[in-house]
């Protein structure tokens, strides 16, 4: 896998690193917008059930040599068979092709804003709802990745960047202060995604 992603840009090793943390990017069928799509209860005006919806728009990604790269991408948050649980199934549209990630976003602690991403591969990230923006930090490898959803309104804006973990810049340690490690950002991408109307 190391060998493979060295031969991508790192704007494609975000993507890929983002999509698939387990390392795979294998186009899979279109997840339909109306699966398990049903009304909201009444209940049902809290994270994550009042995000539900098919999330649509166009994700630019950059690295700091100037590249950038631009492509669909959807966010689908829909009903499932547990109630507290919803589907939070990524869409990336690449040319002709759609790499869909079936995961689901799990209530662990509402009142705390504490959740978890399951990728239904024995990978499971933790997020933390803030406010208005749903937050996850993770490593992967020799790459640390901080996510951030934000919602408002109908619009919902996501932001991924990653930094490299091996030799960071080490400062202070002296004079009292604490030594700091920095992780120089080596790629970032966002996406505006609008919620769609139910067809």
């Amino acid at each position: 896998m190391q060998k493979t992603l060295q031969h991508m840009t790192a704007v494609a090793t975000l993507s890929l690193l983002l999509a698939c943390t387990s390392g795979c990017l294998t186009p899979a069928p279109a997840a339909s917008t109306t699966d398990n799509q049903a009304p909201l209860q009444a209940q049902d005006k809290t994270f994550p059930f009042s995000w539900q919806g098919v999330w649509k728009g166009i994700c630019g990604a950059q690295n700091p040599d100037g590249g950038t790269t631009r492509f669909g991408m959807e966010l689908h948050v829909l009903p499932t068979d547990s109630p507290d649980r919803m589907t939070w199934t990524i869409v990336y549209e690449v040319g002709k092709e759609r790499h869909v990630r079936p995961y689901e976003i799990r209530v662990v602690d509402a009142e705390a804003g504490l959740y978890r991403i399951d990728e239904k591969n024995s990978i499971v990230l933790e997020a933390r709802l803030v406010g208005d923006t749903l937050h996850s930090q993770y490593s992967v490898g020799d790459a640390l990745l901080t996510t951030t959803y934000r919602r408002i309104d109908d619009y919902l804006v996501f932001d991924v960047t990653s930094s490299r973990l091996i030799e960071p810049l080490r400062t202070g340690g002296r004079s009292g202060a604490p030594e700091v490690l920095c992780y120089p950002t080596q790629a970032a991408q966002r996406a505006e995604l609008i919620l769609q109307a139910d067809k």
